[in-house]
């Protein structure tokens, strides 16, 4: 019974749920680190990154690319967990 009815039943929810938790736990990273509250200060980190870039508005070179990786990283992520999403819904797909 378990593994016929509860398993599969109970593992969907946490397979799809996984790219999102995974997105806002980056997002939380990026925050905290922008805010310096993050990792210690030698450390190199994406929301350093981009809270130098924000100092230094003069050196676009510092903030774009690390925005883009950013906003890309994210926005995969949230694709597959729509198409990972999309795959395991069993009543869209009955």
């Amino acid at each position: 019974i378990m593994r016929r009815h509860i398993l599969p039943n109970a593992l969907t929810p946490v397979v799809t749920f996984f790219p999102f938790e995974v997105t806002a736990g980056i997002l939380a990273l990026v925050s905290l680190d922008f805010l310096n509250l993050g990792v210690p200060s030698p450390a190199p980190s994406m929301g350093e990154l981009l809270a130098q870039g924000k100092n230094n508005l003069q050196a676009i070179w510092i903030l774009l690319p690390t925005f883009t990786v950013l906003t890309v990283t994210l926005t995969l992520l949230t694709f597959v967990g729509e198409g990972v999403r999309n795959v395991f819904d069993q009543k869209r797909n009955a």
